[in-house]
């Protein structure tokens, strides 16, 4: 269930970052305005590429740890996380299948419907800023201590049924591209993904979200028993 949600949380937090870069920097004031802003202002983006440093924490164990790597997307819905830092894994989909591979324990994880894995809500949202109200209650956050220079945060709680019980997106005024996201589960558990080195639409192929079975690892299939 957990490596369930987590598929879900990267296949949608993933389409959040294909955005624009805006004529000119936007510093709304209000929640409506913020919403106004990631409306006019997202795009059909056909790539892109950046570094991440992920966090997950439970407040239950006491634990935090960290994770770094490399994201690729391209449109529609292909994406490719590797994770390199202190582990290699890699999430790897076409849009239509995902590959989960493992080289520590010589395994892969293949789904071979996405659609059935990425559920509850995020992936839908995330995926299409023009309607981020109307799956989302938004909150402009006026802290100053929230966002850094440059940047302003909202707050997001689902409006229906959802893994996680809310979201918190840090954006830069100038691109509209996602600094930080910061996802709380229905269990408290956080999951903070930084980013940074963010390069739109550069020439990524088709092949980069595509994988090969490693002669020898253990293939699992969920979705096929």
């Amino acid at each position: 269930m957990l490596r369930l949600r987590k598929v879900a949380l990267l296949l949608g937090l993933g389409m959040a970052l294909l955005v624009p870069r805006p004529a000119e920097a936007v510093d709304p004031q209000t929640s409506e305005e913020a919403v106004a802003a990631l409306e006019s202002f997202y795009t059909n983006v056909q790539s892109m590429q950046a570094s991440f440093v992920q966090i997950t924490r439970s407040p239950t164990m006491g634990t935090e740890e960290q994770q770094r790597g490399q994201l690729l997307l391209k449109r529609p819905k292909m994406m490719r996380w590797d994770f390199t830092r202190p582990d290699k894994r890699l999430f790897v989909t076409d849009g239509q299948q995902m590959w989960i591979h493992s080289p520590v324990d010589n395994q892969v994880i293949h789904y071979q419907d996405v659609s059935g894995v990425a559920s509850g809500g995020i992936d839908s949202l995330l995926s299409e800023m023009d309607k981020i109200d109307e799956s989302f209650t938004v909150v402009l956050d006026t802290d100053p201590k929230a966002a850094g220079i440059g940047h302003f945060a909202l707050r997001l709680t689902p409006k229906g049924e959802a893994p996680f019980k809310s979201l918190f997106l840090e954006i830069n005024k100038r691109k509209l591209t996602l600094k930080r996201i910061l996802v709380v589960d229905t269990f408290d558990n956080e999951t903070e993904l930084r980013f940074s080195g963010v390069k739109i639409n550069g020439n990524v192929a088709d092949s980069q979200f595509q994988f090969e079975v490693p002669s020898g690892a253990e293939l699992i299939q969920p979705d096929a028993l």
